[in-house]
């Protein structure tokens, strides 16, 4: 009785999220009802098949042994490059376990090797014919423009603005609605560049890490689009033919690879800078906090303020109220500042302060790039590949922003109806 009622809580969820994605919508008559049923139906039944399906798991296994041979690669990289600081033998005795990992040397860094071997793929033409397979996926599911779903495809592997780039000749054409989409699936999904980091993050805490994260980009790619076409519905559109075939190839397998290393290096450097800013602002904005009085022994901070303002949503996505609070805190850092601080922060905490089941919820709420500073590189690189739709891009910045957020905690809460 209490795994239906909870369930049920879950079923709140997925109504809420609808209402409060139609209540803001700008144009209300254009919302083909049947069409989101359908959408709703087949999230569902992916959601169903991904995550309780016994072979499916066995692939995410075979997934996982592939993510350890690339994090014991990278490790060889490091501990050559900088010793016992990027996992070579220490040349001391811990005096605690853990102390000698540094989250520089030993997390980051795969992100290098990552993006080279994305690069490397896309030479080879192979991550084109996924992300083509996606797209033609897509397609049916959601009766995309072509170029839309292709961009859409995209972003469950490449970056948010990646993506774009792969359909740069028809971003000055398509639909006002269909820009929104590639907007908001970028928002609500996570690149392949930091999806090995965040594995290697959750693993500690979470079973099948490997498994919820991949469903979890993927079935919010999907919940984005059908989150979109509710927000902005297309009014019409054209369908004319592009090949993913024809994005460009760098010229040699070498160019591809040092190609490769240099975008992952402005990732990497870009990751490292903001985990410094933005834990900094933390501290100094819990810190003013904290000179607040408000009684008893509680402590005021940005994460609490948060966590009791998104309390309410993320009960609606199947987490216990006793439990809520710290899941909004965590929603509220990913929005805020971003979600890789948000998993970190998850990783933290007791696992005797949060359900398996909380945790689990919490990741497919978390997974996804919707956040004032991911907004911000969105934004900027959109309107520096599409000047000419810039003013349109800015009045659905921040729609976009909320429909990623809105898109991942749909996801959490159709996986809190199944787990």
């Amino acid at each position: 009785m209490e795994v239906v009622s909870i369930r049920f809580q879950s079923c709140i969820g997925v109504i809420l999220i609808l209402i409060v994605s139609w209540f803001f919508s700008e144009s209300k008559k254009n919302v083909l009802i049947s069409r989101v049923l359908k959408q709703l139906t087949t999230v569902f039944i992916f959601a169903v098949l991904l995550v309780t399906v016994p072979q499916v798991k066995d692939v995410f296994f075979y997934l996982n042994t592939i993510v350890q041979h690339l994090q014991v690669a990278t490790e060889f990289g490091t501990s050559f490059v900088f010793g016992y600081l990027g996992g070579a033998d220490l040349p001391f005795l811990e005096n605690q376990v853990g102390t000698s990992f540094i989250f520089a040397f030993k997390a980051l860094p795969i992100i290098l090797v990552v993006s080279a071997i994305s690069s490397i793929l896309i030479y080879l033409g192979i991550l084109q014919k996924v992300i083509r397979l996606v797209s033609l996926l897509l397609k049916k599911f959601a009766g995309l423009e072509s170029s839309v779903a292709i961009a859409a495809a995209a972003n469950v592997f490449v970056g948010m603005i990646e993506s774009p780039l792969l359909i740069k000749p028809y971003l000055k054409t398509i639909s006002r609605g269909g820009l929104f989409t590639i907007m908001t699936t970028g928002l609500s999904t996570i690149a392949g560049t930091v999806y090995v980091l965040y594995i290697s993050i959750l693993t500690p805490i979470i079973r099948d890490a490997i498994l919820h994260l991949s469903v979890a980009s993927f079935l919010s790619c999907l919940t984005g689009i059908l989150v979109s076409s509710i927000l902005v519905p297309v009014h019409k559109f054209d369908q004319g033919k592009y090949s993913i075939e024809n994005i460009q190839r760098q010229d040699s397998l070498m160019m591809a690879i040092f190609d490769g290393i240099t975008t992952g290096l402005n990732v990497l450097m870009n990751v490292i800078a903001t985990l410094i800013v933005f834990l900094a602002l933390v501290y100094l904005i819990n810190s003013l906090l904290s000179i607040i009085p408000v009684g008893g022994n509680v402590t005021l901070s940005l994460q609490l303020i948060l966590g009791y303002i998104l309390a309410p949503i993320m009960w609606a996505c199947g987490i216990p109220w006793e439990e809520a609070v710290t899941a909004g805190g965590l929603m509220g850092t990913k929005v805020v500042f971003n979600e890789l601080m948000a998993f970190v922060s998850l990783a933290a905490i007791d696992e005797l302060m949060f359900s398996e089941r909380s945790r689990t919820i919490c990741v497919y709420a978390l997974c996804g790039f919707a956040n004032f500073g991911s907004l911000a590189i969105l934004v900027g690189g959109l309107t520096t590949i599409v000047p000419e739709r810039k003013t349109e891009i800015l009045d659905l910045s921040l729609k976009a922003l909320v429909a990623g957020c809105l898109a991942t905690l749909l996801t959490a809460s159709m996986i809190g109806v199944i787990i």
